[in-house]
């Protein structure tokens, strides 16, 4: 069985939510993201649109790929939590969408995704825009 993996729309009919994927939805994808590079990865986050388990899977392979990254940061938030690094990178993805992701933080995302800091700067705040594009058209008047 193959499976085509894309992040428009993510892949299959599981949306996410309540849907459960089966164990070999789960492993297509995930086969299917070692041949990505790091930066398709990071913008599969960047969409947003991709169901959690998703977004988990791309997150991991981040790591996998930098564990240099998520170590580091696992010795400074080590706490119970187990899963620091993974959540510290999904809180970094969302100052970047947003736009109010600082320069110090900018570097530690691209050490963890090992995407240049000059290519993290193009897509900073850029989904945002585009959101509120979507949304409507936002003019005074």
């Amino acid at each position: 069985m193959s499976m085509n993996i894309t992040f428009n729309g993510g892949t299959g009919s599981v949306t996410g939510g309540s849907e459960t994927p089966s164990a070999n939805e789960v492993k297509g994808f995930k086969d299917g993201l070692s041949g990505k590079s790091d930066q398709e990865l990071l913008q599969g986050l960047l969409q947003g649109n991709l169901p959690q388990w998703q977004q988990k899977a791309i997150a991991d392979e981040l790591q996998k790929r930098h564990p240099e990254a998520a170590q580091s940061d696992g010795a400074n938030g080590a706490g119970g939590d187990g899963g620091g690094g993974s959540n510290e990178l999904e809180d970094l993805i969302k100052k970047l969408k947003k736009g109010n992701i600082s320069d110090a933080e900018l570097n530690k995302l691209s050490a963890m995704t090992g995407v240049p800091v000059d290519q993290l700067q193009q897509v900073k705040g850029k989904n945002s825009a585009d959101s509120v594009g979507q949304q409507g058209d936002i003019t005074g008047g």
